[in-house]
């Protein structure tokens, strides 16, 4: 079975009615629903696993919040188990494009100290950047990821819609994604020194205590 999951789904919460529904559909004792999903989640925590993903605990709970907003929804669903598995597939597809975008977002980054710095160096600051992208507040993640995104000519069209989407003027929304990228920058250098063991214990991946 093909899981009909939108690409790109934005990530939203479980809401209450929607947990209701995946429950109800999981079984009808409340009790052994609820095994029923802790079962599922750890399935689909390990497969996230065995694909290599990062964050497999978030990828698993954005599975499980699609297939219950579905159910809510009222899709008809006949195999529940396959069904799981497709929109993890689909969210496993999507984090191979996110993380090809990000890549992309690292190159741009090399001339930050310690990016690059060694043979792992580009691994190593794609996992931090990940986890710096996801600490922006979500309009400065879409506007970097935005900003970036595409070759040399798309780039530049790219970045025309993005001023006018946003009523900015071109050179307001390069001061921007250059603030912005200075963050990112030392966010990344903060966080693999930390995995180092050379940054203060005491902040977080943006330096702030």
């Amino acid at each position: 079975m093909v899981a009909e999951s939108p690409e790109n789904e934005p990530k939203q919460g479980l809401t209450a009615q929607a947990l209701d529904a995946l429950l109800a559909l999981l079984d009808p004792d409340r009790d052994r629903a609820g095994e029923k999903y802790e079962e599922i989640r750890l399935r689909l925590t390990r497969y996230f696993e065995w694909e290599g993903c990062c964050f497999v605990e978030e990828h698993a709970d954005e599975t499980i919040n699609r297939v219950a907003r579905a159910i809510q929804q009222g899709k008809e669903i006949r195999d529940l188990r396959a069904y799981f598995f497709g929109v993890a597939r689909l969210i496993h597809f999507e984090s191979l494009r996110d993380q090809e975008k990000h890549r992309r977002i690292v190159a741009e980054l090399s001339n930050a100290p310690a990016i690059m710095a060694d043979g792992d160096g580009s691994e190593a600051a794609l996992d931090c950047l990940e986890r710096c992208l996801r600490a922006l507040p979500s309009e400065g993640r879409e506007l970097i990821m935005k900003y970036y995104q595409g070759d040399q000519i798309a780039k530049i069209r790219n970045r025309r819609n993005l001023a006018q989407t946003l009523g900015l003027a071109s050179n307001a929304l390069r001061n921007r994604a250059l603030r912005l990228r200075s963050k990112l920058e030392n966010c990344v250098v903060n966080c693999m020194k930390q995995r180092d063991g050379l940054a203060d214990s005491g902040t977080n991946i943006y330096g702030q205590r």
